[in-house]
């Protein structure tokens, strides 16, 4: 897979954590693109 692939893929799993509190602020996922 390309790397941006896997980025955005690492990405999504940050955003649903279980935990609120372990998910990236908007912010932070603004920069991680």
């Amino acid at each position: 897979m390309p790397d941006e692939t896997v980025r955005c893929i690492h990405i999504g799993l940050l955003c649903v954590q279980d935990s609120p509190n372990e998910r990236p602020l908007v912010s932070s996922i603004m920069s991680f693109l």
